[in-house]
């Protein structure tokens, strides 16, 4: 936390939260996967009002380019998801016209972008 990398022997940490912690106050009406989201971006839960709006820019990103699943995905199957996830993602940045603008907002978008797409798709 802070910037400072501190071993955590079997516990799984986000910004200092443990995941266990966040999946426990995740109840039927919250969002964990946008809250989550939101604190790895961001580096704090979000308010209500925040998550609302990110829940509302994620959704906006949920649609993949035209043609990619059947283009990209089905026809390349992997039983290697993570290779899979790989090849998609790294096809994905030939749709994007900023693709190599590391500018902070620009990375910020992309990033969010691969949020939305990725829990819909499950690339």
């Amino acid at each position: 936390m802070d910037g400072v990398k501190k071993p955590a022997d079997g516990q799984l940490l986000y910004r200092g939260y443990d995941v266990k912690d966040l999946i426990r106050g995740s109840s039927g009406s919250r969002f964990a996967f946008e809250e989550a989201g939101y604190l790895l971006l961001f580096g704090e839960l979000p308010t209500q009002e925040k998550l609302e709006e990110f829940c509302r820019v994620l959704g906006e990103c949920r649609t993949m380019p035209t043609n990619f699943t059947r283009d990209v995905i089905m026809k390349a199957p992997s039983h290697d998801i993570m290779n899979s996830m790989a090849r998609s993602v790294l096809t994905l940045a030939s749709y994007d016209p900023k693709a190599g603008d590391l500018e902070i907002s620009n990375v910020l978008r992309q990033s969010i972008q691969l949020a939305g797409i990725g829990c819909c798709a499950r690339i």
